[in-house]
């Protein structure tokens, strides 16, 4: 008897047409969910913040595990100033990868900027701890530091950041030199 013939013939039918669909479906949703996700870290360069944002939101409706849309919209809300938002996108992207200290760096960034600098402060010594030549995380930490009332602590820190930073810190090394030269006042 051949494979199509016999008793279970609508049933095999059946099992295979949906298992062809269901690799359609899928193809056709990953596509679209990185094409949303292109589409957003486009509009995100151009510094289209609503619009990067509503792709994203695109891409996660298609696919809620698509993590590296949550670090991106994270980003977005950021430069919108919205940190609840980015804090809450940083914290969904680190649910899929608790070992990224890009991503504890960002969450601490928006923690400092929201005015909370003990939190701020646990990112940041987080992201140091996985990546101690993360540079990028020394001003944000610093920061805290001196939004805690910890003055010696956060000029040590600045200064460590200002030994460390490359180039293109650019403003942050202007920040970290003034801020650093209030405290020694």
């Amino acid at each position: 008897m051949k494979f199509w013939q016999g008793p279970m013939n609508l049933w095999r039918v059946t099992v295979l047409s949906l298992l062809l669909v269901a690799v359609c479906l899928w193809l056709f949703y990953n596509r679209e969910t990185e094409g949303q996700f292109q589409h957003g870290n486009a509009l995100r360069r151009q510094g289209d913040w609503e619009g990067a944002i509503h792709a994203y939101d695109q891409a996660l409706q298609l696919d809620p595990k698509y993590a590296e849309a949550y670090l991106s919209r994270g980003v977005a809300y950021g430069k919108r100033r919205d940190w609840d938002g980015a804090i809450a996108d940083f914290s969904s992207f680190l649910e899929f990868y608790p070992q990224n200290a890009h991503a504890y760096c960002n969450r601490g960034w928006a923690h400092a900027r929201k005015g909370e600098p003990d939190l701020a402060l646990a990112d940041c010594c987080r992201t140091l701890e996985l990546d101690p030549q993360d540079w990028q995380a020394r001003y944000p930490k610093a920061y805290a530091l001196e939004k805690s009332g910890k003055q010696k602590e956060a000029l040590e820190a600045y200064m460590g950041f200002l030994k460390d930073a490359p180039p293109q810190a650019g403003n942050f090394t202007k920040e970290a030199q003034e801020r650093a030269k209030a405290l020694t006042q």
